[in-house]
């Protein structure tokens, strides 16, 4: 089943100080002007449901919209862990993804639908040294008025693919 932890539709909020766990899609903004502040959702799976196609589209942040800003916030186990649409030009500061299971080989840090058009800075994509990291960031469609700004400590990571990331980067990686 898909079930959503936050789903917000009111422009102009603030949620902080959060965990959600058990959820297919943690928060998941249609709108615009908010602010994210440590939420913490965790996708929690047994056995055969982490080999599904439902993990594959599960997603800790979905971000519809623009002008959110996101600030330590740590996505837990979801295959995707900041989702975000074309048309958002919203910032992702100081955030956390990271798997701890190898039960699924698909996992990536940020992705977009189209092109990046938000700034993610001083964030980490991390895992355990089992499980395998398809890349930082993923983008569907090269172009856009985004970049990465200081990525944190990707040494431990074993990012499969960096080219988004090489492409998008404007600053050295932080160890």
């Amino acid at each position: 089943p898909i079930s959503w932890g936050v789903l917000l539709e009111g422009h102009d909020n603030t949620l902080t100080n959060m965990r959600i766990a058990s959820v297919h899609k943690g928060i998941v903004a249609h709108s615009g002007g908010n602010l994210f502040r440590n939420l913490h959702p965790l996708y929690i799976y047994e056995g055969e449901l982490a080999k599904t196609e439902n993990y594959l589209t599960s997603v800790g942040f979905e971000d519809e919209w623009n002008d959110n800003f996101y600030d330590i916030c740590y996505s837990d186990q979801y295959a995707t862990g900041f989702l975000i649409n074309e048309r958002t030009r919203s910032v992702y500061n100081a955030c956390v993804i990271n798997w701890w299971s190898a039960d699924n080989d698909y996992h990536v840090g940020f992705r977009t639908e189209g092109k990046l058009n938000s700034t993610i800075s001083y964030s980490k994509v991390t895992n355990t040294e089992t499980v395998a990291t398809e890349a930082y960031i993923l983008v569907e469609t090269d172009g856009g008025e985004g970049f990465v700004y200081y990525p944190i400590d990707l040494t431990v990571s074993g990012i499969a693919d960096e080219t988004a990331l090489k492409k998008y980067c404007s600053t050295d990686i932080l160890h």
